[in-house]
């Protein structure tokens, strides 16, 4: 059921954006009440955050899972970017919205957040820069350097919980170090099972529980729950996808005609995208119906590709 759910809501969101009333303006709008919203619900974890400070380093915020918490928190703060954009208005207090939701994702002492903090940051010239001239491309070297010295001299004074997470060596449970190797090491003796096939959609935890002692309860790997599930066979066709809507993606973009601030939302679009991709060898959330995480995912990808066949 859990693989028959997943497909149907990438039907849906599928179909529903294939619609002839479907514009630019109209996506344009979406991803406006998409980003306000996760805005909101980034103010109240603040309210959480001021009513427990004694939790600063491991944060959680409602959902009581900081890995959760912070995948969401990076795709909120690049939302954010698209509400200082588009409203002129109210650009002081996005800022601000911005500032909060960092101290929030750095409260958790994540690794995620720490990790999804720096890629926002140093893409910040590469979405408010035009890359066509030589004096553009310059800015943006010259501003990602500003911000890596900065941030350089700024780390010897303050302690950021996971930073040290990060540098610390690597831990048999994943909690320190890199990677999560500890847990992607548990998917090898069950792939190998069945290594072509795999042992069939939504079916990994069961087997991970019959086949393992301890408390194993995941990967913690989108990619590897993938692999298990499906084999290499299954492997190849997702993998066949992601590449074909990688290169869709960057074809259609050089061939449209974008305005500027059309440009911004493709290039936020494509971090958020960015970063869940990147973060799924982290969690195995990407192909997950419901998850939050993979709603943002499959959502903002949909709704990009849409955006640029709308402009060709």
């Amino acid at each position: 059921m859990r693989s028959a759910s997943f497909f149907f809501l990438i039907y849906a969101l599928s179909s529903y954006y294939s619609r002839e009333k479907v514009t630019r303006e109209y996506i344009e709008s979406h991803f406006t009440i998409f980003s306000t919203f996760l805005v909101g619900v980034m103010s109240l974890q603040g309210t959480f955050l001021l009513m427990n400070l004694n939790e600063f380093g491991f944060f959680k915020g409602i959902y009581n899972n900081k890995n959760y918490f912070t995948s969401i928190g990076i795709v909120a703060l690049i939302c954010t970017i698209w509400l200082i954009i588009r409203n002129e208005k109210y650009k002081i207090l996005y800022k601000m919205y911005f500032l909060l939701i960092t101290v929030l994702l750095v409260a958790t002492g994540s690794r995620t957040a720490l990790i999804g903090i720096v890629i926002v940051i140093l893409s910040l010239p590469i979405i408010f820069f035009e890359q066509t001239k030589a004096g553009g491309k310059l800015k943006i070297i010259l501003v990602m350097l500003l911000i890596l010295g900065f941030s350089a001299i700024a780390i010897q004074y303050i302690e950021i919980p996971a930073l040290t997470r990060l540098l610390s060596e690597k831990s048999i449970d994943g909690s320190t170090g890199f990677s999560r190797s500890g847990w992607w090491y548990n998917a090898i003796p069950i792939f190998q099972k069945k290594p072509l096939f795999g042992w069939g959609n939504s079916a990994v935890y069961y087997h991970i529980t019959n086949l393992n002692e301890g408390e194993l309860w995941g990967f913690h790997n989108s990619y590897l729950v993938i692999l298990v599930e499906n084999g290499i066979i299954g492997s190849l066709f997702y993998l066949f996808f992601f590449v074909v809507s990688i290169y869709k993606t960057g074809v259609l973009y050089y061939k449209s005609n974008l305005k500027k601030h059309e440009k911004k939302l493709i290039k936020l679009m494509v971090l958020i995208c960015m970063f869940l991709m990147i973060n799924a060898f982290a969690e195995a959330f990407l192909f997950a119906v419901g998850n939050p995480m993979s709603v943002s995912f499959w959502l903002i990808l949909i709704m990009l590709e849409r955006y640029l066949s709308l402009t060709n």
